[in-house]
């Protein structure tokens, strides 16, 4: 009896875990069904199967290929594309402004994801990942002097100092076979914006080797994306994450760590000198001030964003004048012709390298340093206008750049590399420029766009007048297929160095 008792258990146990999976597969097969075919955003053009499944479009997160699968999908299924159940992505000017800015008595910005913009449970967030309006003014009120103009040329001895270090490195190490102008850019980006941000830079060009808080950085971001994509599978998030490499987990915890306390060392010095830092500790003990717990997280993003992006764009930039030799051609032309001497070469005097400025912008266009977008949600109780298209309550909704600055709809032969499109010719006169937005737009565009173009125009400026550069062929395709955590993982960029030899000048 007491066998046939356990069998009988048993088989009701056996017979109730079917019943539950059988539940759970025929529950999951109509939510898919309905997510496809009856969901309010079904009358939107997109693959059935990333309208049904979250998983298609997470799988190209993990593995750095959504930018490529979005922009494929634009091109087969037009401006706008349903690329998860309740996700829309956008191609056009008008959705970037209807999605970023505050335009008329009835419209506001819309708020952002807080999947995609995620705050670690017991911290503060930072001016990226903080969802209010409020707060996030109050953050960038305390920020911004940092990032005026005049700020920005009270700075400038500061950032020559690191740009002719960077010039000397590279005329050490020109003669020692082709360099990596990946790391060299790095070294300098990174050294810059820890001297503005901490008082103290990396030591990056000092030492010429990464610091280990850079090398924790590259590997925290890639662990981002597991982070955000697992997220999206509450019942299965902690299982997803333990599949994330242990060495990513890691860094990011280094990463944190190491920028809690470099940022709390400055903290601690107090309003020693001008730099990021100043007019926020002059306000940290009101009510309008920012707390040492949302310093912390912000200053860590100030450092990336002040960095690894003109880093990326600086890269490109010479990658492409190197595959296009007219316009590198043109552009050394522009800089040996208008400066005599190099410490001509200044944050002001580049401003009127005409060319150069539409060579760095059409490197933004062709390969942002963001290229992921910045998602958002339609507010309102029933929703809102996105680009002409009426979008429900909820959704969320975003341009990928990379994606947008690609489509033949907004750009003349958009997977062409020229300049031109940014000076006048008539060629590129179709062109919506209201759709290149690198930096993005509305309340929450990039605080630090002036020191990125201050950076980006003195360092390639520099580079040209100095050297000849000739491109490695193991790097001829440095760009293709080129992988995106969030930002781009970059491979090295071997490039041979060749001084330019210049007779002696006398000053007049």
């Amino acid at each position: 009896m007491l066998l046939d008792g356990s069998a009988s258990l048993k088989q009701l146990f056996v017979s109730g875990a079917v019943g539950l999976l059988t539940a759970g597969i025929t529950y999951s097969l109509w939510q898919a069904i309905y997510n496809a075919y009856f969901h309010p955003l079904c009358k939107f053009p997109g693959p059935k199967l990333w309208a049904a499944s979250r998983v298609p479009r997470e799988a190209a997160v993990i593995t750095g290929q959504l930018h490529y699968k979005i922009k494929a999908l634009h091109d087969i299924y037009g401006p706008v594309v349903r690329t998860g159940r309740d996700e829309l992505a956008f191609s056009s000017g008008a959705a970037l402004r209807d999605i970023h800015t505050r335009y008329g008595p009835w419209h506001t910005a819309f708020p952002k994801d807080p999947i995609a913009y995620p705050t670690m449970a017991g911290r503060k967030p930072s001016i990226l990942t903080v969802l209010g309006d409020d707060d996030h003014s109050r953050y960038r009120r305390l920020l911004s002097h940092a990032f005026s103009d005049k700020a920005l040329q009270e700075q400038a001895p500061l950032i020559k100092k690191y740009i002719d270090l960077l010039m000397k490195r590279l005329h050490e190490n020109s003669e020692k076979g082709p360099q990596d102008l990946v790391k060299w850019f790095n070294f300098v980006t990174f050294d810059i914006i820890g001297d503005l941000s901490l008082g103290e830079s990396f030591d990056c060009l000092q030492k010429e080797e990464y610091h280990d808080w850079v090398t924790f950085l590259f590997k925290a971001f890639k662990m981002v994306a597991f982070i955000s994509s697992a997220k999206k599978f509450p019942w299965l998030n902690a299982f997803l994450l333990s599949l994330a490499p242990k060495s990513l987990t890691k860094a990011r915890e280094d990463h944190m760590a190491y920028t809690k306390e470099r940022v709390l060392r400055r903290i601690d010095q107090g309003e020693k000198r001008p730099d990021f830092m100043t007019n926020v500790l002059k306000h940290n003990d009101k009510e309008s001030g920012m707390s040492r717990e949302e310093i912390v997280p912000t200053f860590g993003i100030l450092l990336l964003a002040g960095s690894e992006t003109t880093a990326t764009l600086l890269s490109a930039v010479t990658f492409l004048l190197l595959k296009h030799q007219e316009v590198l051609e043109k552009l050394i032309n522009e800089i040996r012709t208008t400066f005599k001497h190099e410490d001509d070469i200044t944050q002001i005097s580049v401003n009127k390298l005409t060319y150069q400025t539409a060579v760095l912008e059409e490197a933004l266009r062709f390969h942002p340093p963001t290229p992921f977008g910045f998602p958002r949600i339609v507010p309102g109780e029933k929703g809102q206008f996105v680009g002409g298209y009426w979008v429900p309550a909820g959704t969320i909704a975003w341009t990928a750049t990379y994606s947008t600055n690609r489509q033949e709809a907004n750009f003349r032969d958009a997977d062409k590399f020229d300049p031109e499109r940014f000076l006048g010719n008539p060629k590129y006169k179709s062109d919506n420029k209201a759709a290149f937005q690198p930096f993005s737009l509305g309340p929450r565009n990039c605080i630090g766009m002036n020191l990125a173009y201050a950076e980006m125009r003195l360092i390639l400026a520099r580079l040209l007048w100095n050297f000849d550069l000739e491109l490695e062929e193991k790097s001829r395709r440095w760009i293709d297929g080129m992988k995106m955590y969030t930002l781009w993982e970059k491979p090295p960029l071997h490039v041979k160095l060749k001084r330019v030899e210049r007779g002696p000048t006398i000053r007049t």
